[in-house]
C-alpha cells in the first residue's frame, strides 16, 4: 500500500514497523519545504519593514533566520546520508530538537530587537509573523513533539519576556496572546503527534496482517499497475516487491489464455460499474516468474480513493489442494471401479459412503443405506455379537479380519471376507471406520471342494503307497525263491562249467529284475512326492572319494581309470544320501558306456550364478545328437538295449528328478564316439566344519542295553513265515552251518507257542502274515520275560524306506529284505551268535 505520509524519505526495510523511525523520517522529509518557507518569509518580511525599523537590528534578524535555515539544510543532507536506524534514531531526535529550538530562537530574535523601536501596526506584524511561523511548525514538526515544543517555546517565550521587561502595561494583551497561543500550539501539536502515531501504528498493524497472510495480496490501480505486493506474493509468484511495483498485473501473472478475459472485465467495470469476477472466488491459473503455471483460487475486491478505483487481488495457491482433490477423485474412481466392496462409516459406525460394488452386492441405494448403522447389513442372528466383537477389536487399536455374514436387501445371507479398520483424528479419537470385503461364498465352496479333493488325493496317495508296498512285496517274494535257490546251487556239490554258467545267468537275470523293481519303485516314490530330503552343506571332495571307492571294482573289471580333479574342498547344499545316489549313477553310466581301457574324470567349478557345477566326463561311445531330446525319458535307453550293456533306462530319469528336488539342474554335452560330459549344478555352500562320515543307506542299530547271552554251539533259531518255499530256502541256508537247530512255523500263533516252549536264541520273523502280522508277533514275544535274551530279525519282502524305518523303530535288531543274500543272512546270524558280541549293525541295500 502506498505510504501517503512519507513522500521523500523512508526508513530501511528492517525498521518497517518502528514508529519513532517513521515519525523522524516523515519530519525530516518536510525539512526542505520548511527551510524554503523560512528563507522566503525572512526575505519578504524584511523587505516589507525595510527602512521602517532600524536596519542593523533587521539585518541581524534576517541573517539569523537565513543562517538557521542553512544550518537546517546541512543537517538534512547529513541525515539523508546517514540514514539512521535502531539506536541512532534517538540521537537524531535530539539533534533535531536542538536544531528546531535554535531555529525558533532565530525567529524570535527580530521581535525582541525590533519591538522597542516599533509602533502602530508593526508590533502586530512581528507578533503575527511569529504566530504564523509557529503554526507552520505545528503542521510540519508535530511528528517530533519535543522539537516542536522547543521551537514554539524558543519562538514565543523571548518576546513575552522582552515585552514584560519593557514595563509597558499597554502591551499586556500581547503577552496574553503569545502565552495563550503557545499553549494552544503545544496542545494542537501534541494531538497531531498522537494522531500521526495512531495512523502509523494502524498502518503497521495492517501491514503486519498483510505480510503474515498465507494468501498473496496484490493491489493495483485503475490502470492495472501494481501498487502493493505482500511477501506471500513474492514467494508464490517469484517477483520481489521492488520488481513488481508498477508492473501491469495482467501481463505479469495472468496466464496468456486468460489475459483477454481479465482485461475485458476491468474495462467493463470502469465503464459500467459491473464486474464479472468481483467479490467471487474463482479457480484459475497463475504465471510464475520462471514461466510455469500453477492453479490458484482468486478473489478480486475494489475500493475507491478519491476519484480513482483500486483493486485488491487475494490469491491462494491451490496446487496441493488440487493434487489432493485429484488423488481423492482417483481413489473415488478406483473404489467405484473395484470389485471389492468398500463401506466407510463415522466413528460411531453409521455409514457415510458405499462404492458401486457394495451397492450392487447388497442392493441398497445410497438413499436407503447412508446413515444406517453398519450392523444394518449383517445377518440378524449374529449382528449383535459381531458388532460387540468388532467394536472391542477396534477399541483395542487392531483391525478386525475375518468372515462376516452379510444380508442383502432381499434377505439372503452370504459370507464375506472382511477387513475392518479405522482412522483416528489428531485427538486420537476414532473418526472413521471402513470395511473392505469380498463375497467369500465361492471361496468357501472352493475350499470345501479342495478339502474333498485333498482327502481324495490323500486316499489315492495312501492307496498308491500301499500299492507300491504291496507290489514291492509281491515282486520280491518270487525273486526270493529264484535268487535264493540259485545262490544255494553254488553251495552244493561242484557244478559243471555249463551248470555254473546257468546259475550265473539265473542270478544275473534275477538281480537285473530286482534292480528294475527297485528303480521303478524309486521313480514312483519321487513322482508321488514321498521322498524326504535333508539339505545341508556337503563336501564334494569327500563325497567323490567315497563314490570312487564304491565304483572302483566295476571300473577295474573294464580297466577304466578314474580321476578326480577336485583338489581343494568345495561344498554344495544338498541331501548327502541323494547326492551320493546321483553321483554313483553318473559314474556307473560313465563306466558302463565307456570303452575298455577308457577314462573317467570328475571336476567341480563355481559358476557366475553362485552355483557349483559338478562334471563327470567319460571317453565312451557318446550320444547321437538326434537322441539328445530323449535322454531323460523313462525306459528309453536310446538304442543301447540292443547291445550287451545292461540297464533299466530309469537311472537318468531318477537322477534328473532328484537333482531338481535339491534345487539344481542337470545337463550333458556329448560327441558321438568321443564321450560325454554329464553335469549337475547345485547351490554352493560353506565348507562343513568337519568331514561328514559316510552314511549307509539303511543301518541296522546296535542292540539295546539288554544283557547279551552266550549262545554256545547249539543255537536255536525259530523262523516264522507263511510261505513254505521261504521256510524251505532258509532251512537249506542254515543247513550250511553246523550246530544250529532250526524251528519253523507257518502261522504266527504256532510260532509264538514254539518260542515260549523252546526260548530260541534268534527269531526270524516275516511281516506280512495272515491273521497276525509280524509286528503283533514281535510285541507278544517281547512281552514274554522268557524271551528277554532273544534276538529278533525281520526277514521280509516289505522293502520300502518307510517299512524299514517302521521295523527298526518297532524293535527289530536287524531288518533284512527279500530277495535274501545268503552271505548277508549268514553273517548277520554269525555275528548275533558270536560269544560276547551283540547283534552288530548291518547295512541293508535300499530298494
Amino acid at each position: 500500500m502506498q505510504n501517503l505520509l512519507i513522500n521523500t524519505l523512508r526508513p530501511a526495510d528492517d525498521q518497517e514497523c518502528d514508529v519513532e523511525a517513521h515519525l523522524l523520517y516523515a519530519t525530516y522529509s518536510q525539512e526542505p519545504l520548511n527551510q524554503t518557507m523560512a528563507v522566503i518569509t525572512a526575505v519578504f518580511g524584511g523587505a516589507i519593514v525595510w527602512g521602517i525599523v532600524p536596519v542593523p537590528q533587521l539585518s541581524l534578524w534576517i541573517a539569523a533566520v537565513l543562517g538557521s535555515a542553512a544550518l537546517g539544510h546541512v543537517q538534512y543532507q547529513f541525515f539523508k546520508k546517514a540514514a539512521p536506524s535502531g539506536s541512532t534514531i534517538k540521537k537524531w531526535q535530539k539533534i533535531f530538537f536542538v536544531q528546531a529550538t535554535t531555529h525558533g530562537a532565530a525567529w524570535s530574535l527580530g521581535p525582541v530587537l525590533l519591538l522597542p523601536h516599533s509602533s502602530g501596526v508593526l508590533p502586530a506584524f512581528f507578533i503575527g509573523t511569529l504566530l504564523c511561523v509557529s503554526a507552520v511548525s505545528v503542521s510540519t514538526v508535530a511528528k517530533q513533539f519535543h522539537a516542536m515544543r522547543g521551537f514554539i517555546v524558543a519562538n514565543l517565550l523571548p518576546p513575552v519576556v522582552a515585552i514584560w521587561l519593557s514595563g509597558d502595561s499597554k502591551e499586556l494583551m500581547l503577552i496574553l496572546i503569545l502565552l495563550a497561543s503557545s499553549m494552544a500550539f503545544i496542545a494542537v501539536g501534541y494531538y497531531s503527534n498522537q494522531s500521526a502515531r495512531t495512523i502509523y501504528e494502524t498502518q503497521f498493524q495492517l501491514r503486519g496482517i498483510l505480510n503474515s497472510s498465507q494468501d498473496a495480496i496484490i493491489t493495483i490501480d485503475s490502470r492495472g499497475r501494481v501498487s502493493d505486493w505482500n511477501p506471500r506474493a513474492e514467494h508464490m509468484l517469484g517477483w520481489t516487491r521492488a520488481e513488481a511495483l508498477g508492473l501491469v498485473l495482467n501481463d505479469t501473472i495472468t496466464s496468456p489464455k486468460n489475459r483477454e478475459y481479465f482485461q475485458y472485465g476491468m474495462k467493463r467495470f470502469l465503464a459500467l460499474g459491473e464486474g464479472l469476477i468481483l467479490n467471487k472466488r474463482i479457480e484459475t491459473s497463475a504465471l510464475h516468474k520462471n514461466g510455469t503455471e500453477f492453479p490458484v483460487e482468486l478473489t478480486f475486491t475494489h475500493h475507491k480513493l478519491g476519484r480513482h478505483f483500486y483493486f485488491t487481488a487475494f490469491i491462494t495457491d491451490i496446487t496441493e489442494r488440487k493434487a489432493i482433490e485429484d488423488r481423492l477423485e482417483l481413489f473415488r474412481r478406483v473404489f467405484h471401479a473395484s470389485n471389492q466392496c468398500v463401506g466407510i462409516c463415522d466413528g460411531k459406525g453409521y455409514l457415510l459412503y458405499q462404492n458401486h460394488a457394495l451397492e450392487k452386492m447388497l442392493g441398497y441405494t445410497d438413499a436407503e443405506i447412508i446413515g444406517q448403522h453398519f450392523s444394518f447389513a449383517l445377518a440378524e442372528a449374529q449382528a449383535k455379537d459381531i458388532t460387540q466383537e468388532v467394536g472391542s477389536c477396534i477399541r483395542s487399536g487392531k483391525n478386525w479380519v475375518g468372515e462376516l455374514p452379510h444380508r442383502r436387501k432381499d434377505g439372503s445371507v452370504f459370507i464375506t471376507m472382511s477387513n475392518i479398520g479405522f482412522i483416528k483424528n489428531d485427538l486420537d479419537e476414532i473418526q472413521y471406520i471402513f470395511n473392505i470385503w469380498t463375497d467369500f461364498s465361492q471361496e468357501i465352496s472352493r475350499r470345501n471342494e479342495l478339502a474333498l479333493a485333498r482327502e481324495a488325493a490323500d486316499k489315492a496317495n495312501q492307496a498308491k503307497s500301499e500299492f507300491l508296498s504291496s507290489m514291492s512285496h509281491e515282486l520280491r517274494t518270487p525273486l526270493n525263491a529264484i535268487l535264493g535257490f540259485a545262490q544255494m546251487l553254488g553251495y552244493e556239490a561242484p557244478l559243471t562249467p555249463a551248470q555254473q554258467d546257468h546259475v550265473q545267468e539265473i542270478l544275473k537275470g534275477g538281480r537285473h529284475l530286482l534292480e528294475l523293481v527297485n528303480e521303478v519303485l524309486e521313480l514312483a516314490k519321487i513322482e508321488g512326492g514321498h521322498v524326504r530330503l535333508s539339505l545341508e552343506p556337503v563336501n564334494l571332495e569327500d563325497l567323490i572319494t567315497e563314490c570312487f571307492d564304491l565304483i572302483r571294482p566295476l571300473a577295474a573289471e573294464r580297466k577304466i581309470s578314474m580321476q578326480s580333479l577336485i583338489t581343494s574342498p568345495v561344498a554344495v547344499r544338498a541331501d548327502r544320501v541323494r547326492l551320493k545316489q546321483v553321483v554313483l549313477n553318473l559314474l556307473s553310466n560313465a563306466i558302463k558306456y565307456n570303452y575298455t581301457g577308457g577314462n573317467v574324470q570328475v571336476d567341480a567349478a563355481i559358476q557366475s550364478s553362485g552355483n557349483m557345477r559338478l562334471s563327470v566326463t567319460d571317453t565312451g561311445i557318446g550320444i547321437h545328437p538326434d537322441k539328445m531330446g530323449e535322454l531323460f525319458q523313462a525306459f528309453n535307453r536310446l538304442g543301447v538295449e540292443l547291445g550287451n550293456t545292461e540297464g533299466t533306462g530309469i537311472g537318468l530319469t531318477i537322477t534328473q528328478k532328484l537333482t531338481e528336488l535339491m534345487h539344481g539342474k542337470i545337463g550333458v554335452v556329448s560327441k558321438l564316439n568321443h564321450g560325454s560330459c554329464f553335469w549337475i549344478e547345485l547351490p554352493g555352500d560353506a565348507i562343513p566344519a568337519a568331514p561328514m562320515p559316510a552314511a549307509p543307506m539303511h543301518v541296522v542299530p546296535q542292540l539295546s542295553d539288554e544283557p547279551v547271552c552266550a549262545w554256545g554251539n547249539n543255537a536255536v533259531i525259530l523262523y516264522i513265515d507263511d510261505s513254505p518255499v521261504n521256510l524251505k530256502l532258509v532251512r537249506q541256508i542254515l543247513g550250511l552251518r553246523s550246530g544250529m537247530q532250526l524251528l519253523t512255523a507257518q502261522t504266527p500263533q504256532a510260532g509264538i507257542e514254539l518260542a515260549h516252549q523252546h526260548q530260541p536264541d534268534i527269531v526270524l520273523l516275516d511281516i506280512n502274515m495272515p491273521g497276525m502280522d509280524g509286528y503283533a508277533v514281535l510285541r507278544q514275544m517281547k512281552a514274554d520275560t522268557h524271551l528277554r535274551c532273544t534276538t529278533f530279525i525281520a526277514l521280509t519282502a516289505n522293502a520300502m524306506n518307510q517299512d524299514i524305518e517302521k521295523g527298526l523303530n518297532a524293535g527289530f535288531h536287524s531288518y533284512l529284505t527279500k530277495p535274501l543274500e545268503i552271505n548277508t543272512l549268514l553273517l548277520t546270524i554269525d555275528r548275533c551268535l558270536a560269544p560276547g558280541n551283540a547283534c552288530a549293525a548291518m547295512q541293508t541295500p535300499e530298494p
